[in-house]
């Protein structure tokens, strides 16, 4: 089997949320039976606050996320579910 590697470096939050977001949308235009899986390697710079799809803004304490943007880390949301990442 035959599989991308992307390897991305350091990205804003909001870049590598795009990212992972332009793959999502090519993989899901493509015959999902024919394509080859992708495992893209990235880290956050700056540091980021990344919320699941499902979790949003609302769902989280202002004040965790103010004191985050005071800290410098970005607050993004995934396209994918799941809890906070940091």
């Amino acid at each position: 089997m035959s599989f991308n590697l992307i390897i991305s470096g350091g990205h804003s939050g909001s870049f590598n949320m795009s990212a992972d977001l332009f793959l999502l949308n090519k993989y899901k235009t493509a015959d999902a039976f024919s394509a080859d899986p992708t495992l893209r390697i990235y880290y956050f710079n700056p540091p980021a606050l990344s919320l699941g799809f499902f979790q949003k803004d609302k769902n989280i304490d202002d004040k965790i996320i103010e004191k985050a943007k005071s800290k410098g880390f970005d607050v993004v949301s995934r396209p994918t579910g799941g809890r906070a990442v940091l």
